[in-house]
């Protein structure tokens, strides 16, 4: 009976996790200006990894999902809302902008993401975005810009922290949608 309860209880467990994971809008972000994408480098997923912009593969390190305190996916529509960890599909880590300042120039890397009890503003994003539409993706730690570094730079460029100015190496398309 013990044995049985067990399974049930696991069963449970997996079912409730999977409709948790089912429920995400996994997406791309592509950079307007250059249109790539925005990618953990090396199809990395070891915390501290750097955020560049690469060629558009389709790899889970270019995919992406906006979630809550808790982990739990919420919809791009409520991520134009307020602000929300992205995490990695591949990794499930969060973006991160490093240092915890969001000071300018602050490079973007992939994190641990942090507790609800410690959860600091740099780990925290605001889509301005839409399918179809370019537009910014705002940190919470000081209202900076995803940016990517020189805006000549190509694939491999360093995805960093910027001052919002309007410029298109700061803008960016929601693609590649998928409902999981």
């Amino acid at each position: 009976m013990l044995k049985k309860v067990i399974q049930m209880v696991v069963i449970f467990s997996c079912l409730s996790l999977s409709n948790i994971v089912s429920a995400a809008e996994t997406f791309t972000l592509t950079n307007a200006q250059k249109g790539m994408c925005l990618d953990a480098k090396g199809y990395s997923a070891q915390k501290r990894t750097s955020v560049q912009l690469y060629h558009c593969d389709g790899y889970d390190d270019q995919r992406w999902y906006f979630a809550n305190e808790f982990g739990q996916p919420v919809s791009l529509s409520q991520a134009r809302l307020g602000y929300y960890n992205i995490r990695n599909v591949k990794s499930n880590l969060c973006l991160d902008a490093k240092g915890h300042t969001g000071s300018k120039d602050d490079s973007v890397i992939i994190y641990t993401c942090e507790p609800p009890s410690y959860r600091s503003e740099d780990q925290t994003w605001k889509l301005e975005a839409w399918p179809g539409n370019a537009g910014n993706v705002l940190n919470g730690a000081k209202n900076r810009c995803l940016d990517v570094g020189g805006t000549s730079a190509g694939a491999g460029a360093n995805v960093q922290l910027w001052t919002c100015e309007g410029y298109e190496d700061q803008f960016w398309t929601v693609t590649d949608i998928e409902y999981n």
